[in-house]
């Protein structure tokens, strides 16, 4: 259901006693977060490109009912030519329409990434939670800080 170019594909699992294997894309590169600290700001040129190239993959999982969840600079590789693609898919759900009519209900993902009806719990949320993500990872881009009072420097 995954299976688009800008998303790390995904290939099989393997499991022994005490694990389980995922056999995924290899991506030689590094997460975005790493690289727009290396860069600085992004120029808005670059910033409309990994935005682009975000809203795409997400287009894709959201024409498959999926709902993703977890956008965040950490959660995107960018391989040595520039390309990035949506790596770990933990958080993607399928929204099925005939439960919770098409809703997620769990609170999960990252808190300064999370839509506020993420953390409103019971009523519900669909893919536009990516939405909001993408607008944080934005923000974060051009301004150099998260939005709501959080530096982009470890703690």
């Amino acid at each position: 259901m995954t299976n688009f170019p800008l998303i790390m594909k995904f290939y099989r699992t393997f499991k022994d006693e005490d694990a389980i294997y995922f056999l995924t894309q290899f991506i030689d590169g590094s997460e975005l977060f790493d690289v727009i600290r290396e860069m600085g700001l992004l120029t808005s040129t670059q910033a409309q490109f990994y935005i682009g190239s975000i809203i795409l993959a997400l287009e894709h999982m959201h024409s498959k009912n999926i709902i993703y969840r977890d956008i965040k600079p950490e959660n995107i590789m960018v391989d040595k030519n520039g390309i990035m693609y949506v790596i770990d898919l933990g958080t993607a759900k399928v929204l099925i329409e005939k439960k919770h009519h098409g809703k997620a209900l769990t609170m999960i993902g990252t808190p300064h990434y999370m839509a506020p009806e993420v953390y409103e719990g019971g009523k519900g949320y669909t893919q536009l939670v990516d939405l909001w993500s993408v607008g944080i990872c934005l923000y974060e881009f051009v301004v150099g800080c998260l939005p709501f009072g959080e530096d982009l420097e470890d703690p």
